[in-house]
């Protein structure tokens, strides 16, 4: 139904008369799902494929609104939307309800989405093993300094100490070295 205006005032509501198997059937070719028809009281009135709206557990809480989500039933996977019939008046009579088959895209998708987490996790642990064999890498050098300020707090002045590098650790090398001999002179 769609109303009918003369000079932006509503005189009257025009109603486009079709078969509803006609237009389900249209609907179904057009859309590629499977269609039903629900009254108010949850009843179904018209389905393309019997048994299956009951089978896809399809709430029918909220007449008046439109709703969509994804069940599934056996091994495939559908999306599910459902539409107000509204009549003249523009109060829910009944929904329109389709189920059209996404097991392809949706088992494409969880693929996608399987990999995407796959490469997470590999990127995380060569990450994680670039970061322990970097801070090994810097940590060297300090814990030669360490060895070499043990043996001389315990008094052995004579031990070699190699300055490895010109930064801070390298500095403190030098100056533990100075130390040293002077502290042997």
């Amino acid at each position: 139904a769609f109303p009918l205006y003369s000079r932006g005032k509503v005189i009257g509501a025009g109603v486009y008369m079709r078969e509803l198997e006609e237009a389900v059937a249209e609907f179904k070719l057009n859309d590629d799902s499977e269609v039903f028809v629900v009254s108010a009281s949850g009843r179904e009135e018209y389905a393309t494929t019997e048994q299956m709206l009951s089978r896809l557990e399809v709430s029918h809480s909220q007449l008046d609104s439109s709703t969509v989500e994804v069940t599934r039933l056996d091994d495939r996977f559908y999306a599910v939307t459902a539409v107000p019939i509204l009549n003249n008046a523009g109060a829910p009579v009944a929904r329109l309800i389709s189920a059209k088959d996404y097991t392809e895209s949706y088992t494409s998708q969880l693929y996608i989405n399987t990999a995407a987490y796959a490469i997470a996790i590999i990127v995380l642990i060569f990450a994680l093993g670039g970061l322990y064999f970097y801070i090994n890498r810097s940590l060297k050098p300090l814990q030669k300094v360490v060895s070499n300020l043990e043996e001389i707090a315990a008094g052995d002045l004579t031990g070699h100490i190699e300055v490895e590098s010109s930064d801070e650790i390298g500095q403190l090398q030098a100056a533990m070295q100075a130390t040293a001999q002077r502290l042997n002179n």
